[in-house]
């Protein structure tokens, strides 16, 4: 008796939250803005920052520690594809990223919609060694 009346509380229970959920009632989906993507010097940042700034109206800030890598993402001519110094190890360029960030948005009437935090630093040891 407490098992079936338990299962229907689930059955209700998981039954709200997955009217919610595909509803999309308590989530606000946006369809422009500013979005910041850390590591986009190569591989999945890189490839993120030119889908997105390519097939959606967003403007993508992507960040990368190297000048050659600024210039490459340049040579794109995407307008709306914003290559920015940004080593996520050094707190000066972290706060410069932020008031340029902070003022494209204002001067263009923007919110900053997205942060895909993709840098990474890697140490290139063996796991077992247990330094991390």
């Amino acid at each position: 008796m407490y098992f079936s009346l338990f299962l229907v509380l689930v059955v209700a229970v998981l039954s709200y939250l997955s009217y919610h959920w595909e509803t999309n009632e308590e989530y606000i989906v946006h369809t422009t803005g500013v979005v910041l993507i850390t590591g986009a010097s190569t591989g999945i940042g890189y490839d993120a920052a030119v889908h997105i700034a390519q097939n959606h109206e967003f403007h993508v800030f992507a960040g990368v520690r190297k000048d050659a890598d600024m210039d490459r993402i340049n040579e794109l001519g995407i307008s709306n594809l914003h290559p920015i110094q940004l080593d996520v190890t050094n707190s000066q360029q972290i706060e410069d990223s932020v008031t340029q960030i902070t003022e494209f948005c204002t001067e263009n009437k923007l919110e900053f919609v997205g942060l895909v935090n993709n840098a990474g630093i890697g140490w290139g040891l063996p796991f077992e060694l247990g330094i991390l």
